[in-house]
């Protein structure tokens, strides 16, 4: 039997309402504090990604879909987003962008979409995922760093996701050079207790061991130097402001000194959103400031910040499902066959009212020609959870009448052809 890869999964009714009201509420929020969505595409030329995430991150050395096309030309299907956004903001001169742009060459942007990393498949975590995401290009002042805060919780918010939010930073190239040096000591003095990959991670990106999960390598981890004592006066000063904000708006944190993060293009302010309701693949949105890839993709030197949240992990945690309801249904039918056509003829009136009068609503018609019996009508509206049933007979025909039952009341009206629909919104509204 043909099934989807291992790792990917189909997404439809009544699962796909809750996708669909977090991408609506997230689209929202994004939108209020005044970004503009783009669409990059879901594969690119691979050294953007090695270039951007990091030769030694396991992204890039493990879980990269790789392959050539036609021409010989190597190209990955995007793990992440923010490379992609970066290659786009340079190629297309986003910053002249007026509708991406706003004052103080600004640029604000958000994304929904999918991406790819061969990992072993558990809850939560897919080997095709689904990110929602915000970059903003252009300042490196910490209110900016705020500002990403401030966003995910008004967010999380709005779907009743209840988080914890850990706070640190990875300093930048003077002070992070420091730690890396005590880092090393320290873990050169018992690179017994490492694990094999961490051991290799030692000589290339020291900084990575702190990312590992195995048992043994966190535990030795456990009394190693923190970067937090490292930092150097512009960092910390980075750092204790946004702390004082998320102090002042009440927002549940505590600093996690080990937050490195699992991409290298990282500098300054980490943090990430977390959830009980997950278990070990417990992080919903994370994120950070990243000042230099930019400059790293042969632009002008450019501050950034920005996070991603995987929409697999926020469907879990929210507390909307009983709340979600799909828009307002409507079935219409026909109850003798000589009326087909003028139920056909109201389907077409109400779409196109609905369309006039932008209103979002679902108009389902039974198309077959051969009629039903009203308890069949009822039997069916019923199990499709309809809100309301429009059916017609040969008696409401002649009449030029509308019957119109509502399945949560019970209550049935007949309505003049002429005034139908005001009246159906009427009641809808």
């Amino acid at each position: 039997m043909l099934q989807a890869p291992r790792g990917t999964k189909d997404i439809y009714s009544p699962e796909i309402i809750k996708w669909q009201h977090i991408e609506n509420k997230f689209k929202e929020c994004a939108e209020l504090y005044g970004y503009s969505e783009i669409r990059t595409p879901i594969f690119e030329d691979v050294n953007i990604f090695k270039r951007a995430v990091g030769e030694t991150t396991d992204i890039v050395q493990k879980e990269m879909y790789v392959f050539k096309d036609k021409k010989d030309r190597t190209f990955a299907l995007r793990p992440e987003n923010t490379a992609s956004i970066v290659r786009s903001y340079i190629q297309n001169k986003l910053v002249d962008n007026q509708y991406s742009t706003l004052p103080g060459g600004i640029t604000r942007l958000f994304y929904i979409g999918p991406m790819f990393r061969y990992e072993r498949p558990q809850s939560g975590r897919s080997r095709q995922f689904h990110q929602l995401g915000v970059e903003l290009i252009g300042l490196d002042e910490p209110q900016a760093d705020i500002e990403m805060i401030s966003l995910i919780k008004d967010f999380f918010c709005s779907i009743k996701v209840y988080y914890q939010l850990e706070l640190s930073s990875v300093g930048c190239e003077l002070c992070r050079d420091k730690y890396r040096d005590e880092l090393i000591n320290y873990a050169t003095k018992g690179k017994d207790s490492l694990c094999e990959l961490c051991s290799e991670r030692l000589k290339k990106n020291p900084l990575r061991i702190l990312d590992c999960k195995v048992n043994g390598c966190k535990d030795f981890l456990n009394s190693s130097p923190e970067i937090i004592d490292y930092l150097c006066d512009k960092c910390r000063y980075h750092l204790d402001v946004v702390k004082s904000y998320v102090e002042k708006r009440k927002i549940n944190f505590k600093i996690n000194p080990r937050l490195v993060r699992g991409l290298d293009y990282y500098t300054r302010t980490v943090f990430e959103f977390k959830s009980d309701r997950l278990g070990s693949q417990d992080a919903l949105a994370a994120g950070g400031r990243y000042n230099n890839l930019i400059e790293q993709f042969k632009g002008e030197p450019t501050p950034s910040v920005g996070f991603a949240a995987g929409i697999e992990r926020l469907v879990l945690a929210s507390q909307i499902n009983e709340e979600i309801q799909s828009r307002i249904s409507i079935y219409i039918s026909h109850i003798d066959e000589e009326c087909f056509e003028y139920v056909c003829d109201l389907s077409e009136e109400l779409r196109q009212s609905c369309i006039k009068k932008g209103l979002a609503l679902r108009v389902v018609q039974e198309i077959r020609k051969e009629p039903l019996k009203i308890s069949r009508i009822l039997s069916v509206a019923s199990k499709y959870k309809f809100h309301f049933v429009i059916f017609i007979g040969t008696k409401e025909m002649k009449d030029n009448k509308v019957s119109v039952k509502n399945l949560s009341s019970g209550e049935q009206i007949n309505l003049d052809r002429a005034i139908w629909i005001d009246k159906l919104i009427e009641i809808i509204v």
